[in-house]
């Protein structure tokens, strides 16, 4: 094994590598999203409450979120190859595990083994790409892998349906295995090692209290919806993550060879991007959690069509974070950023204004404007934060980064879930004369109502109407949340503007980041982080009139944007136009062929009654 943190490696080696670890990522954040679709199966076949139901979803999570950041310090340290390989085999043994499970202890227990495999496994993914891909294609590398993140939760849905359609529940788990099986091989014959045992740092005191931090927060906001937020798990998880987030932070301003120099989230490129990824995955899991209950509810679709329901929303992502990488070398990841956010929240704004009596293809067409808004985000984001570290410090640096998606997806569901119930809850209010007795049932959730309902109309027209109060609710949210998040990169942008004082140094305890000099690696020069003395301070009427140049062009680019998703809502609008024209032409030659084939049916059964009632022919030399 090599003790370098870069490797020297063929392209055809590098694209084996880079499909492997795309592969590898769908895994670990399918195994999230999958386990939604299968809860109902489970509860019904161990009889468990919604309480422990929950925490088959959330051990998983869990676990996952909490060891991001040391499991990528081991790796770095140790072996990422290593982490990798380490990761695989116990996701392979805990998924069996969780097929076989006899109680629901047990499968909370396997899925929580899960979750600590996938945390070796997925900062080891991207790690290994940036540290053996050649600068020319790193870029490309890390966007296809940041689309293949954000769609592995879509993957999951549909896998899971898939599965559900024809199969147990155990067979998720089983499939996993095999996959989880497969890849460990694949790992060991492709999987390239990159280590730097002499630069990287593990931080003992540092790792325990990161866990801490990172698990309390996860803790109360995927238990805050379910028990209430002022359960006692709830409380004691928030406390027990603020007060480690504090302490974490105090050690490691103190540390002298720090897990993370927090320091780095003062800087506003390293802080603003990470804060872009948090709220892009919190609107994300928010939104496919809202997604998954508008097609089930509205268009009635089972738990194979729900998933298949989401791809318009992956068309669009890997060609816009490959754009997005382009468009961040030629302007800034500030202005990018700040434009997949608002065509984003455009993208929100839409889809709150859809109804129950909207067509899949009105549906199905915000999805892929917000498709294209996260995708031109995710590429170049991810690569500024991989990029602000050292190559000693990949695993770290990946960490990061998958934990900022981690903490947005798990407050996202959170949040957007509790605003839902608010909207939802509302609507119910306004039925309780068309409800009458069920209006307890269908108050407790959608689901529950329907159930109640028995299938009586003006029932299931009412939750249908009381879940639309709650999407619209929801939607808007979302666009609140990108929108603003887009103002917040956009200022700090043209607060940065034309300054080159915004650097990245390597973190060993010799550094001083208040020095505006660093050893900066290409792939961040091209983003735009550039190394150096800070430029002299500019007059202030040059300044005066920078700023205001910024602002006109920021203007001319946000109205652009909106003329363009104005053109493509317009399109869509025709093609829905075109396409129901072409249901009812459709619908009019089913009639007319109906019409023609009951003619056919009562002639043939006339023709038919006319050949029995005929007399029967005798012949000739019969007689009496």
């Amino acid at each position: 094994m090599s003790s370098a943190s870069t490797r020297t490696v063929s392209p055809a080696r590098q694209n084996a590598v880079l499909v492997l670890m795309c592969l590898a990522v769908i895994v670990v954040i399918a195994n999230v999203s999958s386990l939604n679709v299968a809860v109902p199966a489970i509860g019904t076949a161990f009889k468990a409450d919604q309480s422990k139901l929950q925490w088959v979803v959330d051990a998983y999570a869990l676990l996952l979120a909490a060891l991001l950041l040391p499991a990528g310090a081991i790796g770095d340290r140790f072996s990422r190859k290593g982490t990798l390989l380490f990761g695989f085999v116990v996701m392979t043994a805990a998924s069996a595990w969780s097929a076989e499970a006899n109680t629901i202890t047990e499968l909370i227990l396997a899925r929580g083994g899960a979750g600590l495999g996938a945390a070796f496994v997925f900062p080891s993914t991207l790690s290994t790409l940036t540290a053996i891909m050649s600068a020319e294609r790193r870029s490309r590398a890390v966007a296809l892998w940041s689309a293949c993140a954000a769609g592995g939760g879509i993957v999951g849905i549909i896998g899971a349906g898939a599965i559900l359609e024809r199969y147990e529940w155990t067979w998720i788990f089983r499939g996993n295995a095999i996959l989880c099986g497969a890849f460990l091989v694949l790992a060991v014959l492709l999987a390239v090692d990159t280590k730097d045992p002499d630069h990287a740092h593990i931080d003992p005191l540092g790792t325990v209290l990161s866990v801490i931090a990172i698990g309390g927060i996860v803790l109360a906001v995927t238990e805050g919806p379910v028990r209430g937020w002022t359960d006692t798990i709830t409380v004691i998880g928030g406390a027990a993550g603020l007060a480690g987030l504090v302490a974490f932070v105090a050690w490691e301003l103190a540390a002298k060879r720090p897990l993370l120099d927090v320091r780095l989230f003062g800087r506003p490129r390293f802080g603003t991007t990470a804060l872009a990824i948090f709220l892009l995955f919190l609107v994300t899991f928010g939104l496919f959690f809202l997604c998954v209950q508008f097609v089930a509810y509205i268009f009635d679709y089972g738990p194979l069509d729900s998933g298949l329901a989401l791809i318009p929303a992956a068309i669009a992502l890997a060609p816009a974070s490959l754009l997005g990488v382009v468009l961040a070398k030629r302007s800034s990841i500030f202005a990018v950023a700040c434009i997949g956010m608002l065509i984003a929240g455009g993208s929100f704004l839409y889809l709150s204004q859809l109804t129950e009596t909207n067509t899949f293809w009105a549906f199905a067409g915000g999805l892929v404007v917000f498709g294209f808004g996260i995708g031109i985000v995710q590429g170049p984001a991810t690569e500024v934060i991989v990029s602000s570290l050292p190559a000693a410090k990949q695993g770290v640096a990946s960490a990061v980064n998958d934990t900022t998606r981690e903490l947005g997806g798990a407050l996202g569901i959170a949040i957007i879930g509790s605003v839902f119930n608010i909207g939802y809850r509302a609507g119910v209010n306004d039925e309780v004369r068309v409800l009458g007795d069920l209006f307890g049932a269908v108050r407790s959730s959608p689901a529950a109502g329907l159930v109640a309902s028995e299938g009586k109309p003006e029932v299931v027209d009412a939750v249908r109407r009381s879940f639309i109060d709650g999407w619209h609710l929801g939607t808007l949210v979302c666009a609140a949340i990108a929108v603003g998040g887009a103002l917040i990169v956009g200022v700090v942008g043209l607060a940065r503007r034309g300054r080159t004082d915004d650097t990245f140094e390597d973190l060993d305890a010799t550094t001083d980041l208040s020095s505006p000099t660093a050893d900066v690696p290409a792939d961040a020069a091209a983003l735009g982080i550039s190394a150096g003395v800070a430029a002299p301070e500019p007059d202030p009427l040059t300044a005066a009139r920078e700023h205001a140049a910024a602002t006109e062009a920021v203007s001319r680019q946000a109205g652009e944007v909106l003329a363009s998703l104005q053109s493509l809502v317009s399109q869509q609008q025709q093609t829905l136009d075109f396409l129901d024209d072409e249901k009812r032409k459709v619908l009019q030659s089913r009639e007319r062929a109906a019409d023609i084939i009951d003619r056919a049916a009562d002639e043939l059964q006339r023709l038919a009654s006319t050949l029995r009632e005929a007399p029967t022919p005798t012949r000739p030399d019969e007689s009496d």
